[in-house]
């Protein structure tokens, strides 16, 4: 696979929970596990499939973070998982918690990541 990502992804590992935002989407509420993530998107593994284009309120648990970061994010690709459910490729349209040091966190955690 050609990898033209603007920005650089990191293993994440955390769990997270989510939430169709959209009228075009299931009514679904629930936990996933995010997989890897960057300061453009998120990947995560879902039991449910859910359609391209699907608008997602997350809520995520990153080690060394003082609180959740949440995140308002589009599915963009999904694809089959072998061992549980479905992988969830979203790009992000924004991300926060109560503190504006958000952004800064996000890009710290990736940087800490890709120096380890």
């Amino acid at each position: 696979m050609d990898d033209k990502r603007s920005y650089p992804r990191v293993n994440a590992g955390s769990k997270l929970k989510y939430r169709v935002v959209d009228d075009a989407g299931p009514d679904v509420t629930a936990a996933g596990l995010a997989t890897n993530i960057s300061g453009g998107g998120i990947s995560f593994t879902a039991d449910t499939r859910m359609p391209d284009g699907t608008l997602l309120a997350l809520q995520l648990a990153l080690p060394g973070f003082p609180s959740d970061v949440i995140a308002l994010a589009r599915i963009v690709w999904q694809r089959k998982n072998p061992d549980r459910g479905f992988d969830i490729g979203c790009e992000f349209h924004w991300v926060g918690w109560e503190s504006s040091l958000a952004q800064q966190k996000v890009a710290e955690f990736i940087r800490d990541k890709l120096d380890a």
